[in-house]
C-alpha cells in the first residue's frame, strides 16, 4: 500500500525543516491538496511562483 497524502506532506515538511526551510501552514495545506489529487502540481507551482515573485518586488 502506498503512502497517504498526510504521510507525504509530513515527509516533505521534515525534509524542508532539515534544510532550514520551515513550511508555513498555508504551504502545508496546499501540499496536502496536491498530494490528495485535488490540485494539480502545475497549479500549485504557479501559485507558489506568483506568491514568491510578489514578495521580491515589495
Amino acid at each position: 500500500m502506498g503512502r497517504t497524502a498526510l504521510q507525504l506532506v509530513k515527509e516533505v515538511s521534515g525534509s524542508m525543516a532539515i534544510e532550514g526551510l520551515e513550511l508555513q501552514n498555508e504551504e502545508i495545506d496546499m501540499l496536502q491538496l496536491c498530494a490528495a489529487g485535488k490540485v494539480t502540481t502545475e497549479s500549485l507551482l504557479e501559485s507558489l511562483i506568483r506568491k514568491h515573485n510578489q514578495c521580491k518586488t515589495k
